[in-house]
């Protein structure tokens, strides 16, 4: 049964959420594909009359363009639940129905054809050049290798090197082989629309609307009760035994991409030269921790504008910023360093920053803690802070998060409880661990000047990085 959630619009935006952790390892490299094809490929529908209309799939497009507002797909939720599919629909409150039809055709009655197929997989592999030359985004996507697990995680099976392996064997197949190929998506598609794979939200003027519910029976009819939904997945559910221990293990990548990217932007920044991530599996792993907040709050105090990283290291030249990110869902805390010349010299101006704050050489301050306390209250803030925000916030915490729909506010009231002394104990607790190379991974991109002077750098630390191409990250 759909959650339907109420609010005063012209539109009704229909999402379905489904669960991919039944996709078997060979099929799960696919599903970039079918999520990329999802909305373009031929239909074979049935009419008011009972008859069978063939669609091509320019009428497809045509057809959904005139009905809809808008449609996409994304793996998972603003960057959180991505063992989850998201498809969504936006239409006019009067075309209700006709959204709920179209996700009916779309999810069972396309066809699957090489040419298509073909056409999206050369797409998405055309755009992995471009990727490949982010050394941020590179940097995030090694870590997700080093921690995911290759045949249940989609953060691994997806990413821009994987795909950069499957996508040319599969264009390939469907030129030899597309029967085969073509069975394969029908298979990986059979098992996707399982029914207790899926969960529906709909947000718009719900009660305005003449069927809300029975719409659903009427063109659901295919799908048999069910007893129970498959559990909503998490990120740890797909961590790697080292994703769930990490510790000396790292890379430094060469990326010679960096240092074009010098030459074009020397007149705005003459520092783009490395891009590091820096992660650790130490974090809260529930919502409701009562650590959750404190550490909120001390990320930010340290992070921020104008505080103590910011002073320190973009205030010295090392680095364009220093970012921290508590990932509850996977139970791991990032430290980013991005845009910096010299990225030892960055990460241990940290560490001996946050030592510092251990040891009370360095003290907080009651206006940094205030500062820091109201830049979180902002952010949970600016989920809810339009009517499609806040709905969509509230399905996520109900259904995906588990917790009570007042969570935020309850979570806004601890955070403005948080104290110096807090500060202190969540030092100790996590973010001292972020710098200790037996409990945490470090992935380096850099430019080919300066790869060995980074390893040797971090290894007299104590890390152990080895130098790798992006291309040999997967061997």
């Amino acid at each position: 049964m759909p959650l339907n959630i109420d609010v005063d619009s012209s539109f009704i935006t229909i999402t379905i959420y489904v669960t991919t952790t039944t996709i078997p390892a060979e099929l799960r490299p696919y599903l970039e594909i079918y999520m990329e094809s999802f909305f373009s490929l031929p239909l074979n529908v049935e009419t008011e009359d009972g008859e069978r209309k063939q669609l091509t799939y320019e009428e497809v497009v045509s057809e959904l363009n005139k009905d809809t507002v808008s449609y996409t797909y994304s793996l998972g939720v603003n960057g959180s639940f991505e063992e989850m599919v998201c498809l969504q629909i936006k239409v006019e409150a009067s075309k209700y129905e006709n959204g709920i039809r179209w996700l009916r055709n779309l999810l069972w009655n396309t066809e699957f054809t090489a040419e298509r197929l073909k056409i999206c997989a050369t797409k998405l592999f055309n755009d992995i050049p471009q990727s490949k030359r982010d050394g941020y985004s590179m940097s995030a996507t090694v870590l997700q290798l080093i921690h995911y697990d290759p045949a249940k995680s989609n953060k691994y099976a997806l990413s821009v090197l994987n795909q950069e392996k499957v996508l040319p064997n599969t264009i390939q197949l469907l030129d030899d082989d597309p029967d085969r190929v073509i069975e394969e998506f029908y298979r990986l598609r059979k098992i996707l629309t399982s029914p207790e794979n899926f969960r529906v939200h709909v947000i718009g003027d719900i009660l305005k609307l003449n069927q809300p519910k029975t719409s659903w029976i009427d063109n659901f009819k295919i799908i048999p009760d069910i007893k129970h939904l498959s559990p909503v997945p998490s990120a740890r559910d797909v961590l790697t035994e080292y994703g769930r221990h990490p510790g000396n293990k790292g890379y430094v990548i060469e990326l010679s991409a960096i240092e074009n990217q010098i030459k074009l932007y020397a007149n705005i920044s003459n520092a783009y030269t490395l891009n590091e991530k820096f992660f650790i599996k130490i974090g809260p792993t529930t919502y409701d921790s009562p650590d959750l907040a404190p550490l909120l709050v001390l990320c930010e105090l340290l992070h921020t504008m104008e505080g103590i990283f910011w002073r320190l290291i973009r205030g010295q030249g090392l680095a364009y910023s220093v970012g921290l990110k508590v990932g509850v869902e996977s139970g791991h805390i990032y430290l980013t360093i991005y845009r910096s010349p010299d990225s030892y010299k960055a990460y241990d101006q940290a560490r001996q920053a946050v030592h510092d704050l251990a040891e009370r050489k360095i003290e907080f301050d009651k206006s940094g803690l205030d500062g820091a306390k109201c830049g979180v209250i902002y952010g949970l803030v600016k989920s809810e802070s339009n009517n499609q925000r806040a709905a969509s916030e509230s399905f996520a915490l109900q259904v995906l998060k588990n917790v009570d729909p007042t969570y935020n506010r309850i979570l806004i009231s601890k955070v403005q409880d948080v104290n110096i002394d807090d500060l202190y104990e969540m030092l100790s607790k996590y973010i001292i661990n972020l710098f200790l190379p037996g409990s945490s991974s470090v992935v380096v991109v850099s430019a080919p000047g300066k790869v060995e002077d980074v390893r040797e750098g971090f290894n007299s630390h104590g890390f152990k990085l080895d130098v790798k191409n992006l291309n040999d990250v997967l061997e």
